[in-house]
């Protein structure tokens, strides 16, 4: 009976030794698959990710972007939604990535091919560039239940740490049944096409080739409102061209041109798109030189960084603590691939500013886009607005925020003109007639031979008395009345000279132009 026992208890532990251990077999696979992967690295060491985040392997920041798990055909399957983006400088190989999927009770799944699964991201990707696609895994017969982990290795690169994401897939059954049509009142509206940061509003310029994200508390004005009237303080000036697709804003409008006793200038921006300034300046040149070739003078120099942002490249250099005042400006220029047009502008922000300050000009030059092919034709940069440097977009000291009226043909006001020729302010040698008469003034008072058919008027006056005949360097007349020539032998020069009012008035027929002061009233009678 102890020998028939003996060998039972023999035979159940061979037999318990015949059945396999499921717990060994898990390990069995994945020793297996990390060996197949280049054997173990250091993604334990990395916390995982999840849904929609973003975990760092090598070049690439991986972003999980969704996850379902699909039965059919008494087949399941894992897919995950994934974008490569490359955040280096060099050109980075996607189809290098290598993925493997586990779920919570330690089994591991190869990727393979699932129903209605995109390509997965692959080729070279540009620096700033992304690759997005799906990744299949078949989950087998096993129900593949509880949170999954995604790892993302590059295997030519083993010193990498593996992105590493948890996260549960959402169940997605092939050819499911369609859902009801909602009801009218119940439908949704779309999500837009791009979100904007909360807090902020989109802010275009009339053609709509220009837009930036501006907080929605600042004040903005564009196209011509922006740009003022094209003097030096704008890119226009330097363009050669009006250029109205400018956009100007700031905390406040009035701080930024300087229109506030005591304010300096407030934090704002200002910022054009140009054809003609990609053609003609370099980055470079738009940063240092132009409307900023005085920053290396009164500004300490900060850092520079390349504004590298698919699909614009550029470059953004700071200045701190201009004209001594504890304040902060980025000049930027930046131009799409190809450089068909280029967005240049300068932020700044006011001494003493909130932080929120810092926050809007940073997000300014991160956020704005310009479409070269939808850019306002170039209009005309007229002469007198490159004459008035005090209507400046850019925000100098001296800007005003709506711009002058507009000047008189000569550039001069009537009462300036006035007070030339009554001897208070200089310039007489530069009056024309031309200007006179926009003013209502006679002509005679700097050409006593205006109108006068004799081409010989004029040679007897003496030198410098009539600049617009004989030389820039006379005194100017004291008053605006005409100036008699002086006297010549044998013409009459005043109504005691005449034998009569009628021979006087007959002087004055012969020569309208009144020579003698005749018709002292203008009415066209000589010697009253």
């Amino acid at each position: 009976m102890k020998r028939w026992f003996r060998v039972a208890v023999i035979v159940l532990a061979l037999a318990g030794c015949s059945q396999e251990d499921p717990q060994a077999e898990r390990q069995e696979q994945n020793a297996a698959a990390d060996e197949r992967r280049g054997g173990p690295t250091t993604t334990q060491a990395q916390e995982p990710a999840g849904m929609g985040e973003t975990a760092e392997v090598g070049p690439f920041a991986v972003t999980l972007n969704s996850a379902t798990r699909k039965s059919g055909d008494d087949r399941r399957h894992a897919v995950v939604d994934l974008t490569l983006e490359n955040r280096t400088q060099e050109p980075a190989n996607a189809s290098g990535a290598d993925y493997l999927l586990r779920d919570g009770e330690g089994y591991s799944f190869e990727p393979g091919s699932a129903p209605d699964q995109r390509p997965r991201p692959e080729g070279q990707v540009e620096p700033g560039g992304k690759a997005s696609g799906q990744v299949g895994f078949e989950l087998g017969d096993e129900p593949a239940d509880g949170r999954l982990e995604l790892s993302v290795s590059l295997p030519e690169q083993p010193q990498a740490r593996a992105a590493r994401f948890e996260f549960e897939a959402e169940e997605e059954r092939q050819n499911p049944e369609p859902k009801p049509e909602p009801e009218a009142a119940e439908k949704e509206e779309p999500p837009p096409a791009t979100s904007v940061r909360t807090g902020y509003s989109v802010v275009e310029d009339p053609s709509g080739s220009l837009s930036v994200e501006v907080p929605s508390s600042w004040s903005s004005e564009t196209g011509a409102d922006s740009e003022k009237q094209g003097g030096e303080g704008s890119y226009s000036y330097h363009a050669g061209e009006y250029l109205t697709s400018s956009i100007t804003t700031a905390r406040s409008l009035d701080a930024w041109y300087g229109d506030l006793p005591g304010s300096g200038q407030g934090s704002g921006a200002y910022l054009v798109a140009s054809e003609a300034l990609a053609r003609q300046y370099t980055d470079d040149e738009l940063i240092y030189s132009l409307l900023h070739d005085d920053k290396a003078a009164e500004c300490a120099e900060g850092p520079a960084r390349d504004l590298d942002r698919a699909p614009y490249s550029g470059k953004v250099q700071a200045w701190f603590d201009c004209n001594g005042a504890d304040n902060a400006h980025y000049v930027f220029a930046a131009a799409p691939a190809g450089r068909a047009c280029v967005v240049a502008g300068v932020a700044k922000i006011a001494p003493g500013a909130a932080e929120a300050d810092q926050e809007a000009v940073e997000h300014i030059i991160d956020s704005f886009e310009v479409d070269c092919g939808v850019l306002p034709p170039a209009e005309p940069l007229e002469s007198q607005a490159t004459a008035s440097p005090s209507a400046s977009a850019s925000g100098s000291a001296s800007a005003s925020a709506t711009p002058p009226a507009s000047p008189e043909p000569s550039g001069r006001s009537c009462e300036e003109t006035q007070a030339i020729l009554n001897g208070e302010a200089p310039g007489f040698e530069t009056l024309t007639s031309e200007e006179l008469l926009a003013c209502g003034l006679s002509p005679e008072a700097i050409d006593p031979c205006e109108g006068n058919p004799d081409p010989n008027c004029g040679e007897n006056l003496p030198e410098g008395a009539y600049p617009s005949i004989n030389g820039p360097d006379s005194p100017p007349p004291s008053s605006t009345d005409p100036v008699s020539p002086p006297a010549v032998e044998g013409v009459p020069q005043e109504c005691e000279d005449f034998a009569s009012q009628e021979a006087a008035q007959d002087f004055l027929e012969e020569d309208p132009s009144d020579p003698a002061n005749l018709d002292g009233d203008g009415d066209g009678v000589a010697c009253e």
